[in-house]
């Protein structure tokens, strides 16, 4: 008995023999460019990375001063958005987005049919390449995804960080002022943890290169062990990816990791983006299972899911 082929064997089967062009392109604007890293103008932008790698990452410093701006705005304290209301949530999850071309685009058709209706979205680092500019935003944030109806909820990449986190601040927490003809700011700051009934969601701010400073550390710790209900971590880079651990240090001490697999937290799984791919590590800890999961295909290039 014959088999039908399978995605190795043809280009039908692989879906590469497509009759007509995918109808994401009527979405996209009719001035809207190709995104490329092969330019020196963008390489430029995307400089701040080997900056803060030579000497230290400013996001460490800063992010200290657009909370401190948030909680002087009248922001919850604890950083906390009431969503209790919601006795079983769906949401998407969908990291590095932002090129504003037919990579980005292509996405937002399958994401609208799968997650259209769901109550929120999370974006999980860099939003806007490459380099988080505020004036970017219309193009490859607002634009793109202006027929999701719920309110979206990012944490902050390395590229967003590139401009000092103004477009982001702007965009997400109307900070110092909401940014023009945007959506409703949802959340307080780069950092907050989002109650559901059943779920608290906690997000992180991660800089530039992986790290916490010391009071995000500690608002870490009081949100991971303040509500008794399981909770997902979503953050701009991963704990795990490409076999690979990077536990994500806090200044002053401990890492972020330590946290989500102490069981008194109640951590059920750990939502990253930075690298354009899917992965997903089950992790036993002490009999149970935490899922490191990897969400970096929303949009922006996407990498190969293994190397030779």
């Amino acid at each position: 008995m014959s088999r039908p082929p399978t995605s190795r064997e043809t280009p039908l089967a692989a879906g590469w023999a497509c009759g007509a062009g995918g109808s994401y392109r009527e979405r996209m604007p009719p001035d809207a460019a190709q995104f490329s890293w092969v330019r020196t103008a963008v390489l430029w932008q995307a400089r701040r990375d080997t900056q803060a790698r030579l000497f230290g990452d400013p996001s460490l410093r800063r992010r200290r001063r657009w909370v401190a701006l948030a909680r002087s705005r009248g922001a919850d304290p604890g950083l906390v958005v009431d969503r209790s209301e919601l006795a079983a949530p769906s949401f998407a999850v969908l990291g590095d987005t932002g090129e504003g071309d037919a990579s980005q685009y292509a996405v937002v058709p399958p994401l609208l049919a799968a997650a259209g209706d769901t109550d929120f979205m999370l974006v999980a680092s860099d939003v806007v390449y490459p380099a988080g500019a505020k004036d970017e935003y219309a193009a490859k944030f607002l634009h793109p995804y202006r027929d999701y109806g719920a309110p979206i909820f990012a944490v902050p990449g390395n590229h967003d960080w590139y401009d000092g986190l103004e477009g982001f601040m702007a965009c997400f927490c109307g900070l110092p002022r909401p940014l023009e003809g945007g959506r409703a700011p949802v959340q307080p700051a780069p950092y907050f943890a989002l109650d559901t009934g059943p779920l608290r969601i906690v997000g992180i701010d991660v800089g530039i290169l992986g790290r916490l400073d010391a009071a995000q550390g500690a608002w870490l710790r009081r949100v991971a062990y303040g509500r008794e209900v399981p909770k997902l971590l979503v953050s701009g880079k991963p704990i795990y990816a490409n076999a690979a651990h990077d536990a994500l240090p806090i200044k002053g001490g401990g890492t972020v990791d330590e946290i989500v697999r102490d069981p008194r937290a109640r951590f059920v799984a750990a939502l990253a983006g930075d690298v354009h791919n899917y992965q997903r590590y089950p992790v036993d800890i002490g009999g149970r299972t935490v899922q490191y999961v990897v969400s970096g295909g929303g949009g922006a290039y996407t990498n190969e899911t293994h190397s030779i």
